[in-house]
């Protein structure tokens, strides 16, 4: 990267001549926040003149790096997070004091939530859009600028299915004008090697402001485990921009200072990668919560798996992706609309269905008590199915699908899993859920459990799936005698006696 960045700073101080000052200047605009920006596009000019940068405009004949404009228009509308939680003394973030999202394999622990974050102003009335982790269980949360300049501020909204949270400054600006806002960008029109740009606080607020310079190294990772959260509705954003603990909830921005994600994740076993949320399922959640404070999700009522080309080979079908619909919900829209078991989604609105989380994000998306068009497979043919879409019950959500922590040493996950079914080879018959990870010196790791194991019943309930597993877990939270499971390794059924720990 350092050798990309360097190339393009000789291109534009090298590059002279009228064509190439005109492709800099034909992409000025005006940012939201009133800076009049100069943008380098992303292809070359036609008569193959290198890009350069009137060296005027900026004084005194230096030459500057595009990058040091993207930070002078982004930089005063990101903001130093700090909170303040129950029973915890105001801190003003030391280095190591910071939390950023990590992901670990499961089961290992973490500390406690943030002190300290990053946001950035999305509207000039004052309104911060920021990570959930940041600002969750918060009693008083403040907002500092680059300038110094501090204020209280209050919540809007907390998503925690995508991990995005709002703010709103109480008080008027201190200098009579409106707040400086970020102008939001189209995630869904960037590519795998387009700059990307991240700003924030790293490591608190002694080094605010700062700004590390990368490329989009993927698009739409998922089925992340993501410690610390619960995010579900995944579509990541990847990038090697340098992110650290404490840019949290801090911009994404492309070339042109928009932006393009929010900065949530990073992975300390990999150097150079981290996750971003895309902005434009962001700023549909951050609209809803400034309107009403939470978020409606379209809702269908149906449990699916992945099409996979076994499976289609399997039953003789001439398709090999789409969603196989596994269980249809009584009385749901699914229901209503004559989806059926068996039946295969291969498009949703028009847009080819590629992959469950895919799916669940296009559903989850779309406007309640919307009737969508979805192209389906059954019986050897394709048809069109009309249904309207209903509201999700975040709060069954939360209960019976999404994962929960370590219990008794075991991590699992729904058998329905792709990544559980390619990593242990499990078959589209098999019930139950899968251990995913045993930790060293638990109850479940002295019973000899071990990862690709079948949980099937726990103290004489079935165990069909992750809803009912979370279920009996909760069941038995406060349960002290031995917890019966019966579990399948390999071809072999036998029962535990797991023992919990005070």
């Amino acid at each position: 990267m350092r050798v990309a960045v360097a190339a393009l700073r000789i291109a534009i101080v090298i590059g002279l001549g009228t064509g190439a000052r005109a492709w800099c200047e034909a992409g000025s605009h005006t940012l939201a926040n009133g800076v009049r920006e100069t943008a380098l596009p992303a292809t070359a000019p036609s008569d193959g003149a290198s890009p350069s940068v009137d060296a005027g405009k900026y004084g005194m004949g230096e030459f500057h790096s595009p990058f040091a404009r993207v930070a002078e228009i982004v930089s005063p509308a990101v903001v130093y997070i700090e909170v303040q939680r129950a029973n915890t003394a105001r801190r003003r973030g030391g280095p190591f004091e910071d939390f950023f999202h990590d992901i670990v394999p499961r089961g290992r622990r973490t500390q406690e939530a943030p002190s300290s974050g990053s946001g950035f102003v999305m509207d000039p009335r004052g309104y911060i859009l920021t990570n959930n982790h940041v600002v969750d269980g918060s009693e008083e949360v403040s907002a500092t600028f680059l300038n110094g300049e501090s204020y209280p501020c209050e919540m809007v909204g907390q998503d925690p299915r995508t991990d995005i949270a709002v703010i709103r400054i109480t008080q008027k600006p201190r200098d009579g004008r409106p707040f400086p806002a970020l102008q939001l960008g189209d995630s869904d029109e960037i590519k795998i090697g387009d700059w990307a740009i991240a700003v924030g606080n790293p490591f608190g607020a002694q080094l605010a402001g700062t700004v590390t310079v990368g490329v989009v190294s993927a698009k739409g990772r998922s089925d992340l485990n993501i410690v610390g959260a619960e995010i579900d509705l995944q579509d990541f954003i990847q990038t090697d921009a340098s992110i650290n603990f404490g840019n949290s909830g801090g911009p994404l921005v492309n070339i042109r200072g928009e932006v393009i994600g929010i900065n949530s994740a990073l992975n300390t076993q990999g150097q150079g990668i981290g996750f971003a949320i895309p902005v434009n399922l962001a700023a549909n959640v951050a609209q809803q919560l400034i309107t009403t404070g939470r978020v409606r999700r379209g809702y269908l009522g149906i449990q699916l798996d992945e099409l996979t080309r076994e499976i289609a080979e399997g039953k003789d079908w001439e398709i090999h992706d789409g969603i196989l619909v596994t269980d249809v919900e009584e009385n749901s829209p699914a229901a209503q609309a004559g989806l059926r078991v068996h039946d295969v989604i291969v498009e949703f609105e028009g847009k080819p269905v590629q992959h469950s989380t895919q799916f669940r994000l296009l559903v989850a998306g779309t406007e309640v008590g919307k009737r969508v068009r979805m192209k389906i497979y059954r019986d050897n043919r394709y048809s069109d199915l009309g249904v309207t879409l209903g509201e999700r019950d975040e709060r069954t959500l939360a209960q019976s699908e999404a994962p929960l922590e370590s219990w008794l040493g075991l991590t699992v996950e729904d058998i329905s899993s792709r990544t559980a079914r390619e990593r242990f080879t499990l078959d589209g018959e098999e019930r139950g859920v899968v251990i995913t990870q045993v930790e060293p010196r638990s109850p479940a790791s002295e019973k000899g459990l071990s990862p690709g194991g079948l949980i099937l019943e726990i103290v004489n309930q079935e165990v069909g799936g992750l809803a009912d597993f979370n279920r009996i877990r909760q069941e038995l939270e406060d349960r002290s005698k031995p917890i019966t499971f019966k579990v399948k390794d390999g071809g072999t059924v036998r029962y535990v006696a797991l023992v919990p720990r005070p």
